[in-house]
């Protein structure tokens, strides 16, 4: 991988690096063209990590947040010294371009904004992502998905779903494609990630378990979408 994909994990992935690693790894060989001299916007971009995947890569970054992003994403910009980068005040449910991107990116996003069952906000949200990607353009994203049961009742327990968060399901993703004009996906992950013993061996085990087993079981779903 990369030097911008390292510093994506060592910046933001902390629980489950292996699976989490693949998706961003799948986007980035599998997205129609190189960053270099486009446009991309992040948003939900917290601390930016996705934006300075692409910025190391010689695109002009818009990175956003609902109230800006973090102070580290700011940092790291200086530390890097990436002077393509902006940083922005940006609802994602009311997006304020028109055909601007070659790039709209994402993680981590959609069931922080939803909180709950709400499908025609997350299709709003969508609705907005296309509007403001170039014809041609994708929308690259890595998403938490409902996956197995158990980890349902795990999340409820121990997690995000504690306050409300919502993981869509495999149809909701088909569902929040129909703007588009093509779309391809892939899922990873099964017993990995979690504060459990022997995490790592179980990541790497989950290579294997996605071979035979439904991806509806899977917890990560990474979709390029394409206008």
């Amino acid at each position: 991988m990369n030097q911008s994909i390292n510093i994506y994990q060592k910046e933001i992935i902390t629980w489950d690096i292996f699976n989490w690693a693949r998706a961003l790894n799948y986007l980035d060989t599998e997205k129609s063209k190189q960053f270099k001299n486009s446009r991309v916007l992040e948003i939900g971009a917290d601390n930016g990590g996705l934006s300075f995947w692409a910025a190391v890569n010689g695109a002009f970054v818009v990175c956003s947040d609902l109230n800006g992003p973090s102070a580290i994403a700011r940092e790291n910009a200086q530390r890097f010294k990436l002077k393509n980068i902006e940083f922005q005040e940006l609802n994602a449910l009311g997006l304020p371009y028109t055909n601007e991107f070659d790039f709209v990116l994402f993680k981590s996003v959609l069931g922080g904004i939803v909180r709950s069952n709400d499908l025609f906000k997350l299709k709003r949200i969508m609705s907005e992502i296309h509007k403001v990607l170039k014809p041609g353009g994708e929308c690259l994203f890595i998403e938490n998905m409902d996956g197995f049961f158990l980890h349902s009742y795990m999340r409820r327990r121990y997690g995000a779903t504690k306050n409300f968060w919502y993981y869509p399901s495999l149809k909701d993703f088909l569902i929040l494609s129909k703007p588009f004009k093509s779309m391809k996906y892939q899922t990873f992950g099964f017993l990995g990630g979690g504060d459990f013993l022997l995490k790592n061996f179980r990541s790497k085990l989950d290579y294997y378990f996605e071979k035979i087993i439904p991806p509806t079981w899977h917890y990560i779903y990474a979709g390029i979408y394409k206008k």
